[in-house]
């Protein structure tokens, strides 16, 4: 099991593919790296490919305290350093998108392209969730196991999803990717995530080359965040799945890596991040 020492802390990750650009794939909350599973393997047939566990997840140190985007951040960087990559392309879904942002406005120089995939610029307030889907987060959080893996699953993914798929198969994968955070984890990424607002300062990713994926069955990050994304970032590219839900990464991993192995492209070409082509 690959670990790294990262910050004095020993982070647990993995890789995939032996050649092309590298990409860093960050995980959203309470969820382990491998989450990342279908999309990183399509990715790994032309491109070194990592992600991980976020401290607090997995096989990872627990959190010792609070944490931030900014700490979250310093880790994905200390990522790419730890694999001698010096820079790569970063790709973060949900809170780890928002962690990308601030991978790319805090360690710039070693970011390619970005992928911001169903994340917002600032944390959604409670009052835009539907109160039915308060009520089905509530289910994830207490009685029996199973249950609350059902429930997670109707949070996460679409129906029309959930009526294409055996639902035991479903909640399997959920049950390797969920249920693996240590104490206070939660309670603390869910403080950072409410504190995250870049809108004051996404000018100054204009000129990198970025993705922007919104899903339109996404019950947790509405797709006007990832509209707003768009708007705000000249040079984003943004991919609308209509029918998927917030797993869109489980649920179109085909549509998620062709569009990431898009902004890669155009970040080869580029060639130069902004903090490196401005010195």
């Amino acid at each position: 099991m690959p670990i790294a020492e990262i910050r004095d802390t020993r982070i647990h990750y993995e890789t995939l593919g032996e050649r092309g650009p590298p990409i860093l794939l960050i995980m959203g909350l309470r969820s382990r790296g491998i989450a990342w599973h279908d999309v990183a393997e399509r990715l790994s047939e032309r491109h070194r490919v990592c992600w991980w566990d976020h401290r607090g997840i997995g096989e990872s140190d627990p959190l010792d305290g609070p944490t931030s985007m900014g700490e979250m951040a310093a880790d994905a960087a200390g990522m790419i350093e730890h694999l001698g990559w010096d820079t790569a392309h970063v790709a973060g879904v949900s809170m780890g998108g928002m962690v990308a942002q601030h991978v790319a406005l805090n360690h710039g120089e070693r970011v390619r392209s970005l992928s911001l995939v169903v994340t917002s610029a600032k944390a959604p307030p409670v009052r835009d969730f539907a109160p039915s889907t308060l009520g089905i987060y509530l289910r994830t959080m207490a009685g029996p196991r199973r249950k609350r893996l059902a429930a997670l699953a109707r949070l996460l993914h679409s129906a029309m999803h959930l009526q294409r798929l055996d639902i035991d198969a479903v909640m399997e994968r959920l049950a390797r990717a969920f249920g693996h955070d240590q104490p206070g984890t939660m309670r603390r990424q869910v403080a950072a995530i409410r504190g995250h607002d870049c809108r004051e300062r996404l000018d100054e990713l204009s000129e990198l080359p970025t993705l922007v994926v919104g899903a339109g069955r996404d019950r947790l990050v509405s797709i006007r965040h990832s509209e707003y994304l768009h708007a705000r970032l000249p040079r984003s590219r943004l991919v609308r799945v209509e029918t998927s839900g917030h797993a869109v990464i489980g649920e179109e991993p085909d549509i998620v890596s062709s569009a990431i192995t898009g902004v890669v492209a155009r970040g080869e070409r580029v060639g130069r991040t902004p903090a490196t082509a401005a010195r």
